[in-house]
């Protein structure tokens, strides 16, 4: 059996924790994302597809995509932070007219709107993701 230094146990701590916080970023944003996305009222579904998941600089243009159930816009998002850094910024941004009017209650469908009443939930998403990523 090989011991380890003191210097060695140190540097692999270090080397974890640094790959578990990477993780736990993924997770928690990834969940904030997918329940913003998902909470987006349906009327036709162009709504819940304009929400673009990018990093370094939020997304500055609108898609032409329907998604009426959400799924192909969170794989995207789910790729695009998986494939992130620890470094960069990553951002979820819609630029729909009309995406600002709902999140400020004009659908009784979310009448929270779905980004205030995800981030009013953000500290509960991060505990969850730091429990499950065993910080």
């Amino acid at each position: 059996m090989t011991k380890k230094s003191f210097s060695g146990v140190v540097s692999s701590f270090k080397s974890d924790a640094i790959a578990a916080c990477g993780d736990t970023r993924k997770a928690a944003t990834i969940e904030l994302f997918k329940s913003v996305i998902l909470d987006t009222p349906v009327d036709e579904g162009r709504l819940k597809g304009n929400w673009q998941a990018t990093t370094d600089n939020p997304a500055s243009g609108q898609l032409d995509i329907y998604d009426g159930n959400g799924g192909g816009t969170v794989a995207l998002a789910v790729k695009a932070v998986n494939q992130s850094n620890d470094d960069q910024t990553l951002y979820l941004t819609n630029n729909l007219p009309y995406a600002l009017a709902i999140e400020y209650g004009h659908s009784d469908q979310a009448p929270k709107g779905m980004v205030r009443r995800n981030m009013a939930r953000i500290s509960s998403l991060i505990r969850k993701a730091v429990k499950e990523n065993k910080i």
